[in-house]
């Protein structure tokens, strides 16, 4: 392990850029597929930082935190891939809680964060979304970019439950802003609740389906606007990055 945490240090490129007309030093930090990491100033000349995992995790890598996902639970090798690959962080050090809902806050955030955190052009419009929490750039930057929409231009509900059909409408978009051109559809006919799809998640749920994202439940329903719980969240991350974003990037 110390090796590998080393490897991932050493792979991080420092880049000093002393600016003298500034009257400070600059510090900048690039991983190594070229994103700038966040850096901190300490104070006494010192700066820290903190590298996701996004991309660069493996499978023995992982030295699982949490007592609440057991090796043969269904959703353990979800988890691990999230916690592995920097998508999902757990509810505290040691639990994960996989059958707690999912915020629409929490996967804004996460997809900001697989595209580097990036700076949103524009600020936060959503009254009920509070300045300096985690998901505020992130729901800024989703809604500029036409990732995720609020329920009226004043109303996001980035602490609400997000469903399993808006999941799927979220990652359908995204994959559009990210030039991902899968649009095969699968019908939704063989889940006996399918009429309960709402219009607007039906074209998404199809390609979710068709595309090994989304897959049924035991009773053959897709519970479309039913909760997306942690575990379903971490599923469908990774069969959409494996499924769809690995393919695409080759």
């Amino acid at each position: 392990m110390k090796k590998k945490l080393l490897c991932r240090i050493l792979s991080v490129v420092l880049l000093l850029c002393l600016l003298p007309a500034c009257g400070s030093n600059a510090v900048s930090v690039m991983d190594k597929n070229g994103k700038i990491v966040e850096v901190t100033a300490d104070g006494s000349d010192t700066y820290s930082f903190q590298l996701s995992n996004n991309g660069s995790g493996s499978e023995d890598s992982w030295d699982n935190p949490f007592v609440d996902v057991t090796e043969g639970a269904w959703y353990y090798d979800a988890i691990r891939y999230c916690y592995i690959h920097g998508l999902m962080r757990g509810t505290t050090k040691t639990t994960f809680s996989p059958y707690l809902p999912t915020s629409r806050g929490m996967i804004a955030a996460t997809l900001w964060r697989m595209e580097g955190s990036p700076a949103a052009s524009r600020p936060n419009t959503f009254a009920d979304v509070p300045d300096s929490q985690y998901y505020t750039e992130a729901i800024a930057w989703a809604a500029e970019k036409g990732i995720v929409d609020g329920y009226s231009d004043e109303l996001f509900g980035p602490e609400d439950a997000i469903t399993r059909e808006q999941m799927a409408a979220v990652l359908y978009r995204y994959a559009s802003y990210n030039d991902y051109d899968d649009r095969r559809q699968a019908s939704l006919s063989r889940f006996t609740d399918a009429q309960n799809a709402s219009a607007y998640a039906q074209p998404a749920l199809s390609w979710a389906v068709a595309n090994d994202i989304i897959n049924g439940m035991e009773d053959h329903t897709i519970d479309p606007r039913g909760d997306a719980t942690r575990a379903q969240a971490a599923s469908i991350l990774m069969y959409y990055r494996e499924n769809i974003a690995k393919k695409a990037n080759g």
